[in-house]
C-alpha cells in the first residue's frame, strides 16, 4: 500500500510539548486543549479534501471522502479514512495502475495524492499559521511566567 511522507509537517518540539504538559498541575486541561489543536487542524485538511475527493468523479471518490474524519490525538494532527467505504480511499488517493475504477498511479513520491496530500501541500502555511497560533494559546496557559 502506498504510504506518502510527502503530506507531513514536523513539529519540532512537540514531544518535549507533551512530556512538560504531563508534568504541570492541570495536565488533563492542557492534553485536552493539545488534542483540539491537532483535531482544528487535521479539520482543516479534511474540510477542504472532502470536496476535492468527492469531485475526482467516480463511485469511490464520493464513498470515499465520506469516510474521512479528523481525528483526536495529542501527539499529532491525523485524519482517518474509516467505515466501510474506506477500503476504495487509497486507490481513490494514490490511483492506481491495475484497477480502471481509479484514477492513474501517481506514485508515492513528494508529489503523490488526487485529493488529501495536494490539500496538505496547497495549504500548508495556512496549516503551520492555525498550528502556531493554537500552540501559542496552549503554552502562554502551561507556562504564564
Amino acid at each position: 500500500m502506498p504510504v506518502n511522507r510527502g503530506g507531513a509537517v514536523n513539529v519540532v518540539g512537540l514531544d518535549e510539548l507533551r512530556k512538560n504538559l504531563k508534568t504541570l498541575d492541570n495536565a488533563g486541561e492542557l492534553q485536552a486543549a493539545l488534542k483540539d489543536a491537532n483535531f482544528k487542524t487535521a479539520d482543516f485538511v479534511v474540510q477542504r479534501a472532502i470536496p476535492r475527493m468527492r469531485s475526482l468523479g467516480n463511485v469511490p471518490g464520493r464513498r470515499s471522502a465520506e469516510s474521512m474524519k479528523a481525528t483526536r490525538s495529542g501527539a499529532a494532527a491525523r485524519l482517518s479514512l474509516a467505515g466501510k467505504n474506506a477500503p476504495f480511499a487509497n486507490g481513490v488517493e494514490f490511483g492506481s495502475g491495475k484497477f480502471k475504477q481509479f484514477k492513474p498511479w501517481l506514485g508515492n513520491g513528494p508529489s503523490a495524492g488526487y485529493a488529501i496530500y495536494p490539500t496538505i501541500r496547497e495549504n500548508t502555511a495556512e496549516l503551520i499559521r492555525i498550528y502556531s497560533e493554537e500552540i501559542a494559546v496552549i503554552t502562554r496557559q502551561a507556562f504564564p511566567d
